[in-house]
């Protein structure tokens, strides 16, 4: 659930529920720059819920829900390495606290944008 941060959510258990849709922008860029060659421009729409949690399962109101989109560039480094470079922007819903024991402290997550940036490798064998 990328609307929150990573230790906002915690537990032994967790139920997720995550739909995306990916459609290309640009299907033939054909740019080449130094060792760089870029082929297509994705965009996505996503959107989650769920929740985590240690004793009992929480009730329905108290999951979490995000939503975002993400830009993801298909390119190729080096003639050969497939290289996936992605931008995304997710907004959490819910907003809630969290009791942080060693800092005596509630720190409130929530009802703000994340912004995330990346390079993905990856190999398809047939």
């Amino acid at each position: 659930m990328k609307g929150y941060p990573f230790y906002a959510m915690g537990g032994n258990e967790m139920l997720t529920f995550g739909l995306a849709y990916r459609f290309p922008l640009i299907n033939s860029i054909d740019l080449r720059i130094a060792a760089l060659y870029f082929d297509k421009l994705y965009l996505s729409i996503y959107g989650d819920i769920g929740n985590a949690w240690t004793d009992s399962s929480p009730a329905l109101k108290d999951y979490k829900t995000d939503i975002g989109a993400q830009l993801r560039l298909e390119s190729f480094s080096f003639y050969s390495y497939p290289t996936r470079i992605f931008f995304d922007a997710a907004y959490g819903f819910s907003k809630f606290d969290r009791f942080v024991p060693s800092q005596n402290r509630s720190v409130t997550y929530g009802q703000e944008w994340r912004f995330y940036f990346g390079i993905l490798f990856g190999f398809d064998f047939d």
